[in-house]
């Protein structure tokens, strides 16, 4: 398909489900493939195919494949990563929104990403961290020309930015959770969010996009509810999690007493990898925060006076957006191989 401004990308030959998969070797028409993800199975039933859900039928795709693959992977299973080192052996490449493999050995990250550095690699990753901004290749440009990060800082997550909005706004953070699930910005269960640890894979992933040799056991991370609360099952958390309400009503007060601004950040310093809550300035960048953006503060030798990010956090619109740049981008990096 062509797009205004970029040379022209051929269509996804197979897009694979967990036990299902629609492929065409000739491109499967975007329509088709929206209807696939819709489970609307009876618009061109002759693509479909059945697998065991494994990755064997796209790995054995892969070693088929006459030709250089690019692989996107938007699951969230920590297994799509065994199958990363087989697309880039064949001189493809690899386009994932999928935080956990990048998240997994550091082994791993050095034989995908660590040599030749992000933008020398078959790998992009931008949307791991701010969905559609671009923080990773402005981090990988300012390393590629010589600068060195000495911080960075920012939330990182549109869910709890939009929460800590709305507490900040003296809304009960029963009712503002209640508000950001309606409204699809929360995992199925919201204390997945809560506990900070999806914060904490985007701050290693920047850690090493920074050049820290450094994993998940790195990162101090502050949950935002007791631990009582995270062991009881879903159902008894969405009944009881009012009683969380007075807590979080003192802290935003007492905050908003002192001039005043509690964010849920995610950092990378000489002082180590931190998720947490912390107090800002109303009037900081940080302090203007609104709503569901993300914003990543950057420090380096070159950018003393910090370089900003900011932007829209969460969306499929944005999200679907990087990923299609980092498409095009690797199509490009490819092409330029051939």
């Amino acid at each position: 398909y062509k797009v205004t401004g970029v040379q022209t990308c051929a269509l996804p030959i197979c897009v694979f489900r967990s036990q299902m998969a629609m492929m065409n070797l000739q491109g499967i028409p975007i329509g088709d493939i929206v209807d696939f993800h819709l489970s609307k199975l009876d618009t061109r039933p002759a693509l479909i195919t059945h697998h065991d859900g494994n990755l064997e039928a796209v790995s054995r795709l892969i070693r088929d494949y006459d030709g250089l693959p690019i692989l996107v992977d938007l699951t969230a299973t920590a297994r799509s990563g065994e199958i990363y080192a087989e697309v880039l052996q064949k001189g493809g490449g690899i386009v994932s929104a999928n935080k956990l493999p990048v998240t997994s050995s550091m082994d791993s990250w050095q034989s995908w990403i660590g040599d030749p550095g992000y933008l020398n690699s078959a790998v992009r990753i931008e949307t791991t961290v701010g969905a559609g901004l671009p923080i990773l290749k402005t981090i990988a440009g300012l390393l590629e020309t010589g600068d060195k990060i000495t911080s960075l800082k920012g939330c990182f997550s549109g869910t709890l930015g939009f929460l800590f909005d709305r507490l900040s706004q003296s809304q009960k953070f029963s009712d503002a959770l209640n508000e950001a699930r309606s409204r699809g910005m929360t995992e199925p269960d919201p204390r997945e969010d809560l506990s900070g640890m999806d914060v904490a894979r985007k701050v290693v992933i920047l850690g090493r996009m920074a050049g820290l040799h450094c994993d998940m056991e790195d990162v101090e991370v502050e949950n935002l509810i007791p631990e009582d609360y995270s062991r009881i099952p879903l159902q008894d958390f969405e009944k009881n999690c009012h009683n969380l309400d007075p807590e979080f009503q003192l802290l935003f007060e007492q905050a908003e007493l002192r001039g005043k601004k509690l964010c849920y950040l995610g950092s990378v310093s000489s002082a180590g990898l931190k998720v947490r809550i912390e107090e800002v300035d109303q009037n900081s960048v940080l302090g203007t925060l609104r709503g569901s953006e993300n914003i990543c503060v950057i420090s380096s030798q070159r950018y003393r006076e910090p370089l900003v990010i900011r932007g829209p956090g969460a969306g499929p619109e944005v999200t679907a957006s990087g990923v299609f740049q980092d498409i095009l981008d690797i199509n490009r990096f490819l092409n330029g191989r051939v």
